[in-house]
């Protein structure tokens, strides 16, 4: 037996124990964050929707290619 072999009065007295603790709700989350920008007008939100999907195709546009081309 070892000298940090806990007995069963030390385990209630506090230690490690959760008592006093609440999760806190996602609205008290959600209310402590602070406010975020605008996103910009629905034209450059479109935008940028359209160009990363055009750069994500780059590659897969490559490789077709290449089937096609041999």
């Amino acid at each position: 037996m070892t000298t940090l072999t806990l007995s069963a009065g030390t385990m209630n007295s506090g230690f490690g124990s959760a008592r006093g603790f609440s999760k806190p709700s996602f609205a008290e989350i959600r209310a402590a964050l602070p406010d975020m920008p605008a996103e910009g007008t629905l034209y450059a939100r479109v935008s940028g929707v359209v160009g990363r999907a055009m750069l994500a195709a780059v590659p897969f546009a490559a490789v077709g290619w290449m089937f096609i081309a041999h």
